[in-house]
């Protein structure tokens, strides 16, 4: 029987803390700045594709914001991988895939602004199950350079023509 570990609830329940002293609504990208900041596995691994704290910092004040459900959304996307692997114990490599699977997350959407995000892997069978793969962090990335402007969340959903600004 697969169970969600102690890491992975301490991860969340620091990702809470965190966007709850910057004054924020706790989000899939605030898990991973802990993950980042941990310095664990994944934390390594997230600073080996070139997140950076501060470029995370900024991707997470632009993103849109995303439901409350996120976080509980993720660890049940963590838990339903690590089931089909066999695993006894959901792990923060799980977490960090299902929050890399799911595009409407707000960990997904900041990776790709700063340049280091998920993209399917084409290789396989198309009878396979989809993967995903890391993508090396671009150098043209806005967030590379810390230029990041606070954008508006609906210029984005808008036709061009239809903008403002």
């Amino acid at each position: 029987m697969t169970t969600v570990g102690g890491g992975v609830k301490g991860l969340v329940a620091r990702a809470q803390r965190e966007a709850q002293r910057r004054t924020q609504s706790p989000s899939t990208a605030y898990l991973l700045l802990v993950m980042l900041q941990s310095g664990g596995p994944m934390g390594k691994l997230l600073s080996q594709l070139g997140v950076k704290e501060s470029d995370l910092l900024s991707a997470i004040r632009v993103v849109d914001m995303e439901p409350t459900s996120a976080l509980e959304r993720a660890v049940e996307r963590a838990y339903r991988l690590a089931k089909s692997t066999g695993a006894a114990e959901v792990l923060p490599a799980h977490l960090l895939l299902a929050i890399a699977r799911d595009t409407r997350s707000a960990g997904h959407r900041s990776l790709e602004l700063i340049g280091a995000g998920f993209r399917p892997n084409r290789r396989r069978s198309p009878h396979a199950r989809p993967r995903v793969e890391l993508l090396s962090p671009r150098r043209s990335s806005p967030c590379a350079s810390n230029s990041l402007k606070k954008k508006k969340p609906s210029s984005r959903r808008l036709p061009k023509r239809l903008r403002t600004s």
